[in-house]
């Protein structure tokens, strides 16, 4: 039964990075219909079927190429499908929903981990947008960043989470140490929009994990960059995104936030 779901799972979560790969390309270019319309390729414009639509699988059968025009079709649409496919794979193993017994009949769903299951996708598919758009254009579109603060305030106040004294100096303290950022730096070392998502961050930990979410990110961020730079892959003078860092932090935090704060704290004991 277990296999089932995390197989349906898997080919969902597939379904929505391959929608979610639309999205953010219309939301770019400013097209009509971001979330509907149908899907058409990049280069011939014809409009594509559901057998041209098969996330991953279509990808790997057709080589990369659109079956029309045989034009190269992007890895990042591959890329995104996978990465969408495995973040609600890994949700699941955090939140598993489904009860196992000895006989099928005696599967049943825990009702407050079923609801946990889908806060957190719905928050992933959204900070999976943000990681692919700030990733490719530099910048955090406001049609992600407000529905993923307000799935996360809400998330947090149906499952009790976190209790509202947390929250609030979790949202405070992002203010003043991003926006301080910011600020002082005069947009130079962080945009608005990294600001927007620390605050997203803010509302669905609360100030404990907000603060393993943020070290995580800026850990993660530095490693990255060290590697970059020697690499020589980037300079010393070339712009990274940072808001990918803050999805890696929060997607760490999500699945093994609770365990890393109780080691760091055994740590101090």
């Amino acid at each position: 039964m277990t296999a089932i779901v995390m197989i349906f799972l898997a080919i969902l979560g597939a379904s929505v990075g391959s929608f979610l790969s639309v999205v953010i390309f219309r939301l770019k270019h400013k097209q009509k219909g971001a979330i509907v319309g149908r899907s058409r390729c990049p280069h011939c414009k014809k409009t594509l079927t559901t057998y041209d639509l098969i996330p991953v699988l279509n990808y790997i059968l057709l080589g990369g190429r659109c079956r029309y025009c045989h034009k190269p079709i992007s890895l990042y649409y591959f890329f995104l499908e996978i990465t969408t496919a495995l973040i609600f794979l890994l949700m699941y193993l955090r939140f598993p929903f489904i009860i196992e017994g000895s006989m099928i009949s005696d599967y049943s769903i825990d009702l407050m981990v079923a609801v946990q299951y889908v806060f957190s996708t719905v928050s992933s598919t959204l900070l999976i947008g943000i990681f692919f758009f700030d990733l490719q254009y530099m910048e955090v579109p406001d049609i992600l960043i407000y529905p993923l603060i307000f799935i996360g305030l809400v998330g947090t106040l149906i499952t009790k989470a976190v209790d509202f004294p947390s929250l609030l100096i979790a949202v405070l303290g992002a203010l003043v140490f991003f926006g301080g950022q910011r600020f002082l730096s005069k947009g130079k070392w962080l945009g608005e929009g990294d600001v927007w998502v620390a605050i997203a961050m803010a509302v669905m930990f609360g100030w404990k994990l907000l603060i393993v979410a943020v070290s995580l990110s800026y850990i993660i961020g530095a490693v990255l960059c060290i590697i970059l730079l020697a690499t020589k892959a980037v300079n010393s003078k070339s712009k990274i995104p940072f808001a990918p860092f803050l999805v890696f932090g929060t997607f760490a935090t999500i699945l093994y936030g609770n365990e890393i704060l109780a080691w760091y704290m055994s740590l101090l004991k």
